[in-house]
């Protein structure tokens, strides 16, 4: 307590701002400051504690602090925390926007000298304002109000645009006309957005340059105009050449200007913006970028802003030459390095500007504004420099930044020592690199060169190829020497036979996936001695189903009108579907088979397409007996095929049925108009409706109970007409016609388990 008479004392308390003065008293304070009446639907409170900011602020500025300091608290007791924060808002946007050249003082000024003095006024009073706002401890005493951040944001804002606006003061005196065409556009621009008209005017307006510096609250439209600049003249001219390097170098300035000028503020007032949070990541390479050491506004990350540097860029990659342009002209080929090097001064700022606004390399917003400048870079280096150079440059700056994807596909593409480098050197480097290899199959094959070359270990690789089990069985089969005996190579084959079987059984997204596994597992049985477990048996089935789905997708832009019986039929989805169940793919075979068995017949395919149907049907039927469904009992309920009950599969699979039997009506007829024999017999063997019904997995087993021919002639009375044809393919007995010639039925037999591995494996492949 500092006693200064009888009345009145005083309490410093310390703070994170330094000392913190504050009046026991308020009885000797100044008399009431004046405050201006404004518009009453700004609000009392807003506009009254304005009012005494501004006071304060002049008695501040008057080198009278204590007395500022008493108006300020002045304006807490009377309007509150949140009235004295919009209040220091106003104050900060008049500060920034005050137009200071009116008057008889200025009239007859030359723009230049009247401009540059705004500026120079501007910078010094927000200058003053920040040192206001600290010493007077209004930031203290907004405390954790919401909003205060966004207003210290705000507020050193303020003065990165005037920085910026002060930097292209400076370039407007080495290109007045551009400037001046750019200024002229920009206040067209806003005057149309905000629905002004163009009003005639007299000799007290100001002049365009004066209304553009004198309000900077917006001085970032102005890059847009100067970007379209080089756009305005002829291509192929030196003076697009000219016109692109003098844009790059001006919207460069204009971002460096900013950031130069928020390190400044961040110097004299080291509490006023948030520090930098701890990133998501850690950084991984030695040289990235230190962070930030506070996190400002993110204007310069305004669409306004990203848009124009968008538009730069590629402007730059327009008039670039091309090497195979430039060889055996060297001004040509220094031409096309200036531009280079002036593009890459410009992405380097640019990625600045975005770390100095995010705080965090690997965020969202600062990848989304990384991936793009990259990029552009690094076709700028083709062109100018040929493949064979590499893009060098693009590659530093993906180092610098933190593109991990950037340094791994750079690196890779124009210099593997230096990617071995950043594997040896960093394990967070080396574990982000090893999962990209593997997302991007044309980069997978260096996965396992990194294996075998930094001698990964195993744990940590079974890891990474969890989630592409169809990869882990390269490094079993690489595990083994080229003379490994017998035994290891049937261990081996055994595990990969056991993980593909568990990946086909887990996979639910993709169908190619799943067809993939089965075709490994199969291929791995067939190689060594794996024993057929249960669980291979359901992978044989899951190829099967994946065939058909396959079958299914090929036919199903064909699929007819069904017969009212099913009630309609689902089209299927686009390639590369989630694996079907057998329901499903019933459902959608039944409503293409009639158009797909004549065209696979003419392709010689339609002996492993009749099997995969048979080995559906007895699929479906044993999933409802395991139900505990009585078949035969439904086979006369005529329900809808699509139902999702069990009355509703038997009626799917009666169509199916009899979708197969009418897709071959013609040779049915042939069969009731022919004499017994074997010619008979063999044309009865070769049609699908026999092939699917004699088919079966051990020897004992019947014909399908779904292929009734009562139930079955009486849901679909098209069929009675060759329901004595259709006899002979289900009534199995001693006459020659029971059995295909040649030992056909006992081939049959064999194709659905041994004939699955070609058409597997070419899936595979």
């Amino acid at each position: 307590l500092v006693s200064e008479g009888a009345s009145s004392g005083r309490v410093a308390a310390l703070t994170p701002h330094g000392l913190l003065e504050c009046p026991t008293q308020a009885g000797a304070v100044e008399p009431e400051l004046e405050v201006e009446h404004e518009d009453e639907d700004m609000g009392a409170a807003d506009v009254g504690a304005h009012g005494l900011l501004r006071g304060a602020y002049d008695l501040y500025a008057g080198g009278q602090e204590e007395r500022s300091a008493d108006v300020a608290s002045r304006a807490f007791e009377r309007f509150g925390a949140a009235g004295v924060l919009t209040g220091v808002e106003r104050c900060t946007m008049e500060l920034l926007d005050s137009p200071g050249l009116t008057g008889a003082r200025w009239r007859g000024v030359d723009d230049s000298v009247a401009t540059r003095h705004l500026l120079f006024d501007k910078a010094a009073d927000l200058q003053q304002w920040l040192g206001f706002l600290s010493v007077c401890g209004i930031w203290t005493r907004l405390g954790c109000l919401p909003g205060t951040v966004r207003a210290q944001q705000k507020a050193c804002e303020a003065c990165e645009r005037v920085a910026s606006s002060s930097r292209l003061r400076e370039l407007d005196d080495c290109a007045p006309k551009v400037f001046e065409a750019a200024i002229r556009r920009t206040l067209q621009e806003a005057a149309a957005a905000a629905g002004a008209g163009d009003e005639a005017k007299n000799g007290d307006d100001p002049s365009e340059a004066r209304r553009y510096y004198g309000s900077v609250g917006s001085c970032e439209r102005l890059l847009a105009s100067l970007v379209d600049y080089p756009r305005s003249l002829p291509l192929g001219s030196c003076d697009v050449t000219d016109a692109v390097l003098f844009a790059n170098a001006a919207v460069a300035a204009f971002l460096e200007a900013a950031l130069e000028r928020r390190s400044q503020v961040i110097s004299a007032f080291p509490a006023l913006l948030p520090p930098s949070k701890p990133a998501s990541k850690p950084q991984c390479l030695s040289v990235s970028s230190p962070p930030p050491r506070a996190i400002g506004s993110d204007w310069l990350l305004s669409p306004v802003v990203l848009g124009a540097l968008d538009q730069l860029r590629r402007a730059n990659l327009e008039v670039i030459p091309a090497a195979s342009m430039t060889q055996g002209l060297p001004l040509l080929d220094a031409q096309a390095l200036r531009i280079l090097e002036s593009l890459h001064d410009l992405c380097r700022t640019t990625l600045r500007v975005g770390y100095a606004s995010t705080g965090d390399l690997h965020v969202d917003s600062m990848a989304a504004l990384r991936r793009p400048v990259l990029q552009h870079l690094a076709m700028a280096e083709e062109t100018a420099l040929g493949q064979s150079r590499g893009a060098q440059r693009a590659l530093s700056l993906a180092e610098q930044f933190e593109d991990i994807e950037a340094v791994v596909a750079l690196a890779a593409k124009d210099d593997m020592a230096r990617l071995d480098e950043h594997l040896r050197s960093s394990p967070t480097f080396r574990t982000e690199a090893l999962m990209y290899f593997l997302r991007v199959a044309e980069l997978r094959p260096l996965f396992f060169r990194a294996v075998r070359l930094l001698e990964i270990p195993r744990a940590q690789v079974d890891d990474l190829l969890r989630p592409y089990p169809e990869l882990l069985w390269i490094l079993h089969v690489h595990s083994l020497g080229q003379d490994a005996p017998r035994p290891d190579w049937d261990r081996v084959l055994s595990k990969v036979n056991n993980q593909a079987v568990a990946a086909a059984h887990g996979e639910r997204h993709s169908s190619a996936k799943r067809d993939a596994f089965a075709a490994l597992a199969a291929i791995a049985q067939r190689a060594g001695a794996a024993q057929t477990c249960s669980r291979s048996a359901d992978v044989a089935e899951s190829a099967c189903l994946g065939r058909l789905q396959r079958v299914c997708l090929r036919f199903s832009a064909q699929e007819p009108a069904t017969s009212s019986s099913s009630g309609g039929c689902k089209r299927s989805s686009p390639p590369d579907q989630p694996p079907a169940s057998a329901e499903e793919i019933l459902r959608r075979l039944a409503g293409c088979i009639r158009i797909a068995l004549p065209v696979v017949h003419a392709e010689g395919a339609d002996g492993r397409l009749c099997t995969d149907v048979a080995q559906l049907v007895r699929l479906v039927e044993r999933e409802l007996e395991e139900a505990r469904v009585d078949v035969a009992h439904f086979l006369g309920t005529r329900a809808n095929a699509l139902e999702e009950t069990p009355a509703g599969v038997i009626s799917a699979l009666q169509l199916l049925w009899a979708e197969v039997a009418m897709a071959e009506e013609a040779s049915w007829r042939e069969v009731l108009d022919a004499h017994e024999g074997i010619s008979r017999d063999a044309l009865v063997s070769s049609l699908g409706f026999a092939r699917m019904a004699r088919w079966s997995e051990e020897e004992a087993e019947g014909a399908p109970k779904s292929a009734a021919l009562e139930p079955l002639c009486e849901a679909f009375p098209d069929l009675r007409p060759l329901a004595p044809a259709l006899r002979l393919s289900v009534c199995r007995g001693s006459s020659s016609a029971m059995q295909p010639p040649g030992g056909c039925g006992a081939q049959a037999a064999s194709v659905g388990n041994l004939l699955f591995a070609a058409p597997a494996a070419a899936a595979f492949r």
